[in-house]
């Protein structure tokens, strides 16, 4: 009987013991990094600099698909540090149904206007507002 005990003991000790033990070595070491990568200068004709980034969405791919877009506004809403601006991109000279800009006028991320991209959009556009209240963000990658 007193060996069965022991055994008992040990498989428990191993069965939580262990994540336990993971978990705080984790906490005390690990550090959590997200940023978006950069993927080009954005140059273009219909907005200056500014010091907000920008979610470019081309209004004519916009209006194919007008729940996506009500989402993208609707996001966009409550966070200060994102603006929203749509035009032609025949005029604009824009390349992409959306792309996302950051402070310093680079390209962040592009996207289609489907719903796996607008989700895709979503988490990027937290990571990035995070990161910048944070102070986090590397900005030359």
């Amino acid at each position: 009987m007193n060996r069965r005990k022991i055994l008992v003991v040990g498989f428990f000790i191993v069965v939580f013991g262990f994540p336990v033990t993971w978990y705080l070595f984790l906490q005390a070491f690990g550090e959590n990094k997200f940023d978006l990568p950069v993927i080009e200068k954005a140059y273009t004709e219909c907005e200056e600099p500014a010091n907000f980034a920008i979610l470019r969405l081309d209004s004519l791919a916009a209006r194919s698909k007008p729940n996506e877009r009500q989402r993208v506004i609707t996001k966009l809403m409550n966070i200060g540090e994102v603006k929203l601006i749509e035009g032609n991109s025949e005029n604009c000279k824009w390349s992409y149904p959306m792309s996302f800009v950051d402070h310093d006028g680079m390209i962040r991320g592009i996207y289609n206007f489907n719903r796996e991209e607008v989700d895709r959009l979503m988490a990027e556009v937290d990571i990035y507002v995070l990161n910048f209240r944070n102070g986090t963000s590397t900005r030359e990658q």
